[in-house]
């Protein structure tokens, strides 16, 4: 069998390209790539990246940071368009038509990517992608290696995202090993090839805008 070598590059080779620029969807904050918004339940992770979904679409700051503007799409696979419109109406009374929802979608082995590409696509000017939850896109294998099934889910979106140059979000719940313990980053995921953003802390829940303004707007 023929030995194949390893490719490299020396280092003022690579000092001498010149390569793209990182993508910022979110200036210093959200970058190209994929990334994990890890959080136990009830603590506004839906509310926070409706907010996010919302401002890129707009191409307006979040939290006082610049957005890229650009087409988002949001899987909310564990809500209903009720509940996303009514949390939609509390945060604007009006929404770009750059801005999808989906309430239903394949799987990771069933084609989800596929479908990803597709919007794309569709919409060459995508730069945000959002799923969740990351559960609602596997399938129970019963593999015994948790983390060779953690990464191989978990890899063929950051392929997605690299190769789009897009920023890919996927939300996971936090897991707690015994009752009464406190849910833990690095109870998220056994493989986590990807930036992981643990919310630990609840997000405030938005009031309606028209009566008492809106915390998570500020």
């Amino acid at each position: 069998m023929k030995k194949e070598k390893i490719k490299t590059i020396d280092g003022q080779t690579l000092l001498d390209m010149q390569l793209p620029q990182i993508r910022f969807v979110v200036d210093g904050l959200l970058p190209q790539g994929l990334h994990i918004l890890a959080g136990a339940a009830k603590t506004g992770k839906s509310w926070l990246l409706l907010l996010l979904s919302l401002r890129v679409a707009q191409g307006k700051p979040f939290w006082n940071l610049q957005t890229e503007r650009g087409t988002v799409l949001s899987l909310c696979l564990e809500d209903s368009l009720n509940r996303i419109q009514q949390r939609l109406m509390d945060l604007t009374e009006g929404a770009p038509d750059n801005l999808h929802f989906a309430t239903l979608s394949k799987s990771l082995s069933d084609g989800l990517c596929g479908q990803i590409e597709g919007f794309i696509t569709e919409h060459p000017d995508t730069n945000l992608v959002i799923i969740d939850t990351l559960q609602k896109v596997r399938e129970n294998s019963g593999e015994s290696n948790l983390y060779a099934a953690d990464y191989k889910d978990i890899g063929l979106l950051k392929s997605l995202a690299d190769k789009y140059r897009i920023a890919v979000v996927v939300v996971q719940h936090l897991k707690k090993l015994c009752p009464g313990s406190k849910p833990t980053a690095e109870k998220a995921l056994t493989a986590m090839p990807g930036n992981l953003f643990p919310l630990l802390s609840p997000v405030p829940k938005p009031f309606h805008r028209k009566k008492t303004g809106n915390s998570l707007l500020k």
